[in-house]
This record gives C-alpha cells, sequence and structure tokens, in this order.
C-alpha cells in the first residue's frame, strides 16, 4: 500500500493526471492536461504529444483524449468502468484502449489496458463551505457547530465532516482533470433548526459528479 501512495504521490508532483498500463506487450501511458500524452513501452518506445484535445461523450462515461508530436499521434479512450489488472493483482476504475502512429507510419497500433485518474493532493485538507447554489452560508445560522466543514482524505478517498448539525461521510474519487464524483453520503439524522442547507447538501452529493 505505501508503494502505492507513494507512486501516485509521485506522479501528481510531476503533474500526471492520468496514467494506464497494461501488458503482453507491457506499456504505460501518462497523460498531463496541461502538456500532453507520453507512451512508452518495454522495447524502448516512446511517443510524446505536444497537443492535446479532449472530447467528452455526453453521458460522461467515456472520454477520448488525442495529441499529435514530432514522434507519432495517440489517441486514448478513457471509459469509466472497473478494470482488473490481473497480473498486478489490482483494480482500476477505468478501462483504457490506447491507440499509437508512430512518425511515418500509416495505421494505428492498438494497445487494451487499465488506468485512472492522479488523487489531486491539494484536496487534503479541512473545508469550510461557503457558498451553495450561488448563496452565501452565514455561520451564524449553525450556533453549534458553525459553517459546514468537509475533511478529505485523498489517499483513502474519503471525507467526513458536518452539514452544519448532522455529521456526514462519505467516499470520492477524482473523475476528470476538474471533476470529483461523490458517492452518497452517510448522514446521521438528527432533526435541526435549519434543514434546509441540511438537505441541499445530502442531495447535491448523492452519486454526483461535481466540477
Amino acid at each position: 500500500e505505501s508503494a502505492s501512495i507513494s507512486f501516485k504521490m509521485k506522479l501528481w508532483q510531476q503533474g500526471i493526471d492520468f496514467y494506464a498500463r497494461g501488458n503482453e506487450p507491457s506499456w504505460a501511458v501518462d497523460i498531463d492536461m496541461e502538456n500532453g500524452i507520453k507512451f512508452s513501452n518495454l522495447d524502448g518506445l516512446i511517443i510524446e504529444t505536444t497537443s492535446l484535445k479532449i472530447h467528452q461523450a455526453a453521458d460522461a462515461m467515456v472520454t477520448r483524449i488525442s495529441g499529435g508530436g514530432d514522434s507519432g499521434e495517440i489517441i486514448v479512450t478513457i471509459t469509466e468502468e472497473e478494470c482488473r489488472d490481473t497480473m498486478a493483482d489490482e483494480k482500476f476504475r477505468n478501462s483504457v484502449k490506447v491507440e499509437i502512429k508512430r512518425e511515418g507510419e500509416d495505421e494505428y497500433g492498438s494497445f487494451i489496458g487499465c488506468g485512472q485518474y492522479v488523487p489531486d493532493y491539494r484536496l487534503h485538507d479541512i473545508w469550510v463551505l461557503v457558498e451553495a447554489n450561488g448563496n452565501e452560508i452565514n455561520s451564524d445560522r449553525f450556533p453549534e457547530k458553525g459553517s459546514p466543514t468537509f475533511e478529505f482524505y485523498v489517499e483513502e478517498g474519503r471525507v467526513s465532516g458536518h452539514a452544519g448539525c448532522n455529521n456526514i461521510n462519505g467516499t470520492f474519487y477524482r473523475a476528470g482533470k476538474d471533476i470529483l464524483h461523490f458517492e452518497p453520503f452517510a448522514m446521521t439524522r438528527m432533526m435541526c433548526p435549519d434543514m434546509e442547507l441540511e438537505d441541499l447538501i445530502a442531495n447535491s452529493v448523492a452519486g454526483r459528479r461535481m466540477k
């Protein structure tokens, strides 16, 4: 587990937003949404793009990222579905298809594997809700606990806190460059003086993708 944690942290420090790996033959793809895509394999082949285009399907379940450079072209198709790397015995959140065409070649080669978005370690902190649905949150509405507060545990993909009165616990993961996916929160059921915001928070993150 510690090796996995340090690996993801290293990717994040390098500016990598998404990574994918495959076997038979072994290959790797790292995507920096600001700068481009890098493909490499055990044979020493490296293709790096200097441009990047992102196309999101209407249902947000499939993302197509493509780019080109002096060494060739790369198309990465990311599908949001569980994928298991049987050799590493590791589960990923996305199945990945990579198509590459080296400079001077006419046809694409295809590679299948698994991948996922790198956690954003900037989230690892305690956050206070200051606005909801365009309305500023006044802490005076919550005399006992103050404004709603959320603590993100990035490595564990877990979030906890309170909605001003009721305590909440849940899980989340990064589902895009600037998108978080929240699973439905577990929430205590105390009757509170101000239930309007409590209900808004509970409903807003009920299995939602949020930018």
